[in-house]
C-alpha cells in the first residue's frame, strides 16, 4: 500500500504547500546511486546500510524499535518455515503434476469480453504510467500496492494479446496470474481502506493534517491504486477469462508472488531504511502477527474467490464461444 506523505505546512504563512516531487525523485536518485549490489552482499557491511534506518531523515517518525537493531527469533523462525514450506510444496506439486492440470482458455477476439480486457489493459496501463509520469517514478514500484497493479494490468494485456498468440507459456502466464491478482488486489484494498486510513485519521487530531491526508488519499492516483483496484480485478478474475475452479496451483504462485514482496522488503527496503509498512519489520513480534495473516489471508481468500468464480463466473460463457 503507497505510503501517505504528508504535506508540508508553512507555519509562517499558513498555507499548505505541496511537496516537490522533482526535487525528491532528484534526492531519491541521489540516495540509490550510493549503493552497489556488492553492499548488499558484503559480510562486513552492517545489516541497516543508512544511518539510524532512516535515509534522508525521512523515516525518523518510525520508532526506532522497527527500524534498528537485530531481528525477533519468533519472527525469523515464522519466516524461514513459511519460505520452505511454500518453496517445497511448489516444487513439489510441479514436478508432480506440472502445470497440466490447470485448465486454460480465453474469449475470442472482437467479443465483448475481449472488448473489455482491452479496455482494462489500455486503462490500467494509462494508471500505471501516470504513477511514473507524475507520481515518485520508478521508486513507486518498491510498493506492494504499485507491483501488484503491475500484475494487474499484465494479465489484462495477456488476456487481450491471448486470442493472436497460439503460446501455452503465455496461457500457463495468463492463468497462473489468476488468483494472485485477485488475493493482492483483495489484501491492498482491504488494508488500505478498512485500517490504514482510519488509523491515520484517527491519529491524525490536527485538523489541517487531516484535511491534507483525506485530500492526498483521494487523489485520482491512489483512487485507482487503492479503491478501484478490485472492481479491475473482480472482471479479470471473475468475468474476464472462461469459468474454472481454483486449482493449488493458483494458491501456490500467490504464495509465491506475496512471499517475493514480502522478501524484497525485508531483505532489500529495510536494510536501505525504507519502512513503508512497518508492521512486517522482522524486529519485533508484532510483525510475527502481520506475516501470519497475510498467510491466512492468501490462504482463506483462495476458497472465497473459487466460489465467487463458481458461483458468478462464465457470464460469457453461454453465448460466447471460448477458445480452449
Amino acid at each position: 500500500m503507497t505510503n501517505p506523505v504528508s504535506d508540508h505546512v508553512d507555519t509562517n504563512k499558513s498555507q499548505t504547500r505541496k511537496p516537490d516531487l522533482a526535487k525528491v525523485k532528484v534526492e531519491l536518485r541521489l540516495f540509490l546511486s550510493a549503493f552497489s549490489v556488492w553492499d548488499f552482499l558484503d559480510p562486513r557491511k552492517p545489516w541497516v546500510l543508512v544511518p539510524r534506518g532512516s535515509p534522508l531523515g525521512v523515516f525518523d517518525f518510525v520508532p526506532p524499535v522497527f527500524r534498528e537493531g537485530p531481528w525477533a527469533v519468533l519472527p525469523i523462525v515464522y519466516i524461514a518455515s513459511t519460505v520452505y514450506l511454500a518453496s517445497f510444496s511448489t516444487v513439489y506439486h510441479c514436478a508432480k503434476y506440472g502445470f497440466e492440470n490447470l485448465p486454460q482458455g480465453h474469449y475470442d477476439a472482437f467479443t465483448a469480453p475481449w472488448y473489455l480486457n482491452l479496455a482494462g489493459f489500455l486503462w490500467t496501463l494509462y494508471v500505471f504510467c501516470d504513477v511514473f509520469v507524475s507520481g515518485f517514478g520508478a521508486a513507486s514500484v518498491a510498493t506492494f500496492t504499485v507491483q501488484s497493479y503491475f500484475l494487474l494490468c499484465l494479465r489484462y494485456g495477456l488476456s487481450a494479446l491471448a486470442p493472436f498468440v497460439e503460446s501455452r507459456k503465455l496461457a500457463v502466464v495468463n492463468e497462473l496470474l489468476r488468483y494472485p491478482v485477485l488475493n493482492q488486489a483483495t489484501i491492498t484494498f482491504v488494508v488500505f481502506n478498512a485500517i490504514l486510513a482510519p488509523v491515520c485519521l484517527v491519529c491524525l487530531v490536527d485538523g489541517e493534517k487531516r484535511k491534507n491526508f483525506i485530500k492526498y488519499c483521494t487523489n485520482f492516483r491512489l483512487i485507482q491504486l487503492h479503491c478501484f483496484n478490485i472492481v479491475f480485478a473482480v472482471y479479470s478474475g471473475v468475468w474476464g477469462s472462461p469459468q474454472r475452479s481454483l486449482q493449488w496451483t493458483d494458491l501456490h504462485a500467490a504464495a509465491i508472488l506475496t512471499l517475493q514482496y514480502g522478501l524484497f522488503y525485508i531483505f532489500i527496503l529495510d536494510r536501505l531504511g525504507i519502512h513503508l509498512y512497518l508492521i512486517i519489520s522482522p524486529r519485533t513480534n508484532v510483525s510475527l502477527i502481520s506475516w501470519f495473516l497475510i498467510t491466512a489471508a492468501t490462504l482463506g481468500l483462495h476458497s472465497f474467490w473459487d466460489d465467487i468464480i463458481k458461483k458468478y463466473g462464465g457470464y460469457w460463457d453461454s453465448s460466447l464461444t471460448v477458445a480452449e
